[in-house]
């Protein structure tokens, strides 16, 4: 299957530069790219993929875990920044595709700048190791 691995994030506040790290320890010869956020100007360049794999750090507690995802326009007020949920809303809307998604999350206490938590490493490590297991499926 063709797969597209989006990796994001702003690697200036700490935990949130998890995409960063996860998109420099995934194998290069991978489909993959790093953007600091969702834009809609990612569409076009993402259309012709049958999976897309978005790698993002998200407040909250719990394991770095992968899950799948559907289209949904419901939070389409900033469009400056978007969900995966609503970038896929969107590529279906104007490229007629819904491609398999699923979002790679790494769970963290903060994003204060320059602060890394003591286990990043491990939940990038995990993140490659599920994102491998979802694309040897495919």
């Amino acid at each position: 299957m063709n797969t597209l691995i989006i990796c994001y994030g702003n690697t200036l506040m700490g935990n949130d530069g998890f995409g960063k790290a996860v998109y420099d320890a995934l194998p290069q010869s991978l489909n993959k790219i790093f953007t600091h956020q969702l834009l809609p100007e990612l569409l076009e360049n993402v259309a012709e993929y049958e999976q897309l794999i978005f790698v993002d750090a998200s407040i909250g507690q719990g394991e770095t875990e992968i899950y799948e995802i559907e289209p949904d326009n419901s939070d389409t007020a900033n469009m400056h920044h978007l969900t995966p949920q609503v970038f896929l809303s969107f590529l279906r809307s104007l490229y007629g595709t819904t491609p398999k998604a699923y979002l790679c999350a790494g769970y963290f206490d903060s994003f204060e700048l320059d602060k890394i938590d003591d286990d990043f490493g491990q939940k990038v490590t995990k993140a490659v190791h599920l994102i491998l297991s979802v694309i040897s499926v495919a």
